[in-house]
């Protein structure tokens, strides 16, 4: 380390005793340990000579330019120093170990010095050529630093007007079921189909449509050989609301309640006076019911509904008693497509 920073001092003296001749004067170059990566005399000069021929009549004083390469940690400078023909000072920083751009900044101040470029080629430069000093001042005059505007205000962030709220679309849907029921004729199975018209928006959904029981022949046990054929034709009321659904809309989970009021008759065979009755039922309960998707038009529904009879109605025997009683609960498991109309 010794070694090095004696060949250093070696050539800094050197450097101050020496210089590189240019057209007009003579071009110097010194550089601390922490600017040896900026140029040498002669890599400047070349660099400042590419910007430009030399003036035809150069000035009778020469021109004596003396450039500083210096650095710290995070930083570069370059100090020039003209003296002779011209007499001044600049100061060109550049940040980082990278001595390139400051190179080339150096090299276009010593190209104005010699007059080979305008002097307007170096007014993109940080800091203008210090003033010659005068032969009265000993020192620099202080530098008043003018005061900076007041900072202006942060904007305020302009917020988009509100939106109005989204309205869910209004779907129109037509549905056809099989079912199989339980208790609406007596407490076996029957079949039944029902049909409905649904209108649905967001998550509700109300449908109107009918039901049709097939017909059952339910036996008079006291009188051998005859019987009561049982029939149920009923309209019904629906409302929906959404409990579930999968996040592309491929299924959806509903609960729902329905009212229901229909034509109950019952028509007696094998009997002296065989003649049919009839009798409003109606009954009420919850139900859900289950929607897969397959296209956009059409789904698959699933129902599962538990009705509770309002009323009581028999068909009686006379002389033996009721043929016939309503029961009180009745559930009706159903299944079939939806189509979407609207």
């Amino acid at each position: 380390m010794l070694f090095r920073r004696f060949l250093l001092l070696v050539l800094l003296v050197t450097n101050q005793a020496l210089g590189e001749p240019v057209p007009g004067g003579e071009v110097r170059v010194e550089r601390t340990e922490r600017a040896l990566a900026c140029p040498s005399e002669q890599a400047l000069v070349q660099a400042a000579l590419a910007h430009g021929a030399a003036p035809p009549t150069p000035s009778s004083t020469p021109l004596q330019v003396l450039v500083q390469f210096d650095g710290d940690q995070s930083s570069l400078r370059a100090l020039i120093r003209a003296s002779g023909a011209k007499t001044g000072e600049r100061v060109l920083r550049t940040e980082g170990a990278d001595c390139a751009k400051l190179a080339d900044a150096a090299a276009v101040v010593v190209a104005v010095l010699l007059d080979l470029v305008p002097p307007e080629a170096a007014a993109a430069f940080d800091e203008p050529p210090a003033a010659p000093p005068s032969a009265e001042a000993t020192e620099p005059e202080p530098k008043v630093a003018s005061p900076s505007p007041p900072p202006s205000p942060p904007a305020l962030p302009v917020m988009p007007p509100p939106r109005p709220p989204a309205v869910a679309p209004l779907s129109a849907l037509i549905r056809g079921q099989g079912a199989l029921t339980l208790g609406f004729l007596g407490g076996v199975f029957a079949p039944a189909v029902d049909v409905a018209a649904s209108i649905r928006r967001g998550g509700w959904e109300g449908s109107l449509g009918g039901m049709w029981l097939a017909s059952r022949d339910a036996p008079f046990s006291d009188i051998m050989g005859t019987k009561v054929a049982l029939s149920l034709t009923a309209a019904f009321g629906e409302g929906c609301l959404a409990l579930a659904q999968s996040q592309r809309g491929r299924w959806d989970g509903w609960w729902c309640g329905r009212v229901a009021a229909g034509r109950l008759a019952g028509t007696g065979q094998g009997f002296d006076h065989s003649r049919a009755s009839h009798s409003l039922w109606v009954g009420a309960g919850p139900g859900l019911a289950f929607r897969l998707s397959i296209t956009r038009v059409l789904s698959v529904r699933a129902s599962l509904t538990g009705l509770v009879t309002l009323a009581n109605h028999s068909f009686v025997v006379d002389g033996y008693g009721p043929a016939f009683d309503t029961p009180r609960f009745s559930a009706a498991l159903g299944l079939g497509p939806e189509l979407s109309i609207l």
